[in-house]
């Protein structure tokens, strides 16, 4: 199995963007109502006048505006996170 292509470091998108004009496009968690990875998102065509970074860094925004911390940690003590969007919470119920 292949795995994935990591995504563009968040930090280093947020400081090489124009923040406000991806905030003023209000995109959400997800792309045309699927929770998509970096790596399929970055073989879609983006929104007419953003990059696929640009676009990566909007999801990211939005998802982060949605995050839910969990009660479990990994092994370095950070915590898990879950996104219930809505395709996902669709998913949930049988």
């Amino acid at each position: 199995m292949k795995l994935p292509v990591t995504p563009p470091p968040y930090v280093d998108l947020f400081n090489n963007a124009d923040v406000r004009d991806i905030l003023f496009r209000r995109l959400g968690p997800e792309v045309r109502g699927v929770y998509e990875h970096w790596d399929q998102l970055r073989h879609l065509a983006p929104p007419e006048g953003l990059t696929h970074e640009h676009w990566w860094l909007g999801v990211k925004m939005a998802r982060r505006s949605f995050r839910q911390e969990m009660p479990l940690k990994d092994k370095t003590g950070v915590p898990f996170s879950i996104v219930l969007s809505d395709s996902i919470q669709r998913n949930l119920i049988p």
